[in-house]
């Protein structure tokens, strides 16, 4: 049996403003593409679907149109929610896309069991979408309610995750689909932090060793896990910021079956909105057209020995696809004595001595003019 496995689609996202929809469009249609060649059985979506959890029509049209051309192709899919997606969204929308043959998990429960009839055979699946805190608080899993209380949160997912694998039928490959941060696993750049903290960490140890294979979403990297169990995050399908700049990018086709080694391929989807990084001197800003001969998005970052107003304006004359500058100081002058008693009741020569110890030089006349006007309206408004 031939699966796709894929997670992180993160439709909507936008970066510096610049929806980034467009890259992730041309991804979709290339995995659609393979996943028909390639005659491929199920396909199975890790979570985080959207960006936001009130997705913008555009994002939905685009999300559904995917799911319905694989409907076309006769390729059942099972999808569950991420932390970015909405549980009340997916579960609203779970009886009509049953009838494309989309199944979808979004609401934590003991009996998150599903079945694909693929052309190979029944898959069976345990899903698993993401875990938090308050959904997983009221579920009532082994031992008394008491006990449970007692558990930390990795106990209680890891308890979920065993009281799941122990439903699925034995007639067929059995793979449990998760949106999931593993222990040990290499997060991206551009995941919010607390997701990915070991507060909301597992250990792969929890995955039954009877399972063909454990598909993963969350992690926008690709990478194996170390599991008792084959287990993989696809990645996202395309880099979500410039931290990501350069990094391979797509979904893994996974060959599993009764009695034999699941055999799982990292399949690389050319960037269609690539991302690059520039750092460069001031001095050498006229020189960026040349720099920037590669197609896609650039951060700009300018080396420069004071600030500069209007800089990122003048990046963007010459770089309309630069969607975030950014204005690096080479050097700063050592601290002052700005904690000085005289210098802390003149707010001037305190904003004087901050520019000074903060940029090297004294602010110009334009900039402490500016400063005077908001320290009189600062007084006009006082009480």
């Amino acid at each position: 049996m031939r699966l796709l496995h894929t997670a992180d689609w993160h439709a909507g996202r936008t970066l510096g403003r610049r929806n980034l929809d467009e890259g992730l469009h041309k991804a979709l249609q290339q995995l659609v593409d393979y996943a028909a060649t390639e005659k491929v059985d199920a396909v199975l979506l890790a979570g985080d679907v959207f960006e936001h959890t009130r997705p913008t029509p555009q994002s939905q049209e685009l999300v559904y149109e995917t799911l319905l051309r694989l409907w076309h192709e006769r390729i059942p899919v099972c999808l569950i929610a991420g932390n970015h997606d909405s549980v009340g969204h997916w579960q609203a929308l779970g009886p009509l896309f049953k009838l494309a043959d989309v199944h979808i998990s979004s609401v934590l429960s003991t009996r998150s069991i599903c079945t694909l009839k693929t052309r190979s055979g029944p898959l069976h699946l345990a899903t698993l979408p993401w875990p938090s805190e308050r959904l997983l608080a009221p579920l009532a899993l082994s031992g008394n309610q008491e006990d449970q209380l007692k558990m930390s949160w990795a106990d209680r997912v890891r308890q979920l995750v065993q009281v799941l694998c122990q439903q699925l039928p034995g007639d067929g490959p059995r793979v449990l689909l998760g949106h999931l941060m593993i222990n040990g696993s290499l997060p991206s750049s551009s995941q919010r932090a607390l997701t990915i903290a070991d507060t909301y960490a597992v250990a792969s140890e929890i995955f039954p060793n009877f399972l063909n294979y454990v598909a993963l979403g969350h992690v926008h990297k690709p990478q194996v896990v170390s599991a008792p169990v084959k287990s993989q995050y696809a990645g996202s399908l395309r880099s979500l910021d410039f931290g990501e700049a350069g990094q391979a990018r797509g979904f893994c086709r996974v060959e599993v079956g009764v009695g034999r080694a699941t055999e799982v391929e990292f399949v690389e989807i050319p960037a269609a909105q690539p991302l690059h990084e520039i750092r460069l001197a001031r001095q050498a800003l006229d020189s960026l057209p040349q720099l920037a001969a590669l197609p896609g998005f650039y951060k700009v970052v300018v080396e420069v020995d004071t600030p500069e107003a209007g800089l990122a304006d003048r990046v963007r004359q010459l770089l309309p696809d630069a969607l975030i500058v950014q204005a690096q100081l080479r050097a700063r002058a050592q601290d002052s004595e700005c904690s000085s008693p005289e210098k802390l009741l003149d707010p001037l020569l305190t904003f004087r001595d901050f520019h000074q110890s903060s940029y090297g030089t004294d602010p110009d006349a334009e900039l402490e003019q500016l400063f005077g006007e908001l320290l009189e309206e600062v007084a006009h408004e006082a009480p």
